[in-house]
């Protein structure tokens, strides 16, 4: 049994059939329901990539001298102080 609204019921199925296939060898008989949905696809926009830095992969002279700057009062990113691999 399928529970469905009345606006599904009434817009989108197109049938509801019960199977009695001789290969089902269960006492219960299923119900189909066919539906007839329209659907568009929208173009999706490939994710652009955004290179971070990774702290894991940082030399420890690199970690020392973000720090240093840090400390001179320099607020900028890690990537604009470091080339990335």
């Amino acid at each position: 049994m399928y529970l469905v609204s009345d606006l599904l019921f009434n817009e989108a199925v197109a049938g509801v059939y019960v199977c009695h296939d001789i290969y089902n060898t269960s006492d219960h008989d299923p119900v189909q329901l066919k539906l007839q949905i329209e659907f568009s696809c929208r173009n999706v926009e490939e994710h652009a990539f955004i290179p971070r830095f990774a702290w894991h992969k940082a030399k420890p002279n690199d970690r020392v001298a973000y720090t240093d700057l840090l400390k001179l009062g320099c607020h900028i990113s890690p990537n604009q102080c470091f080339s990335l691999p």
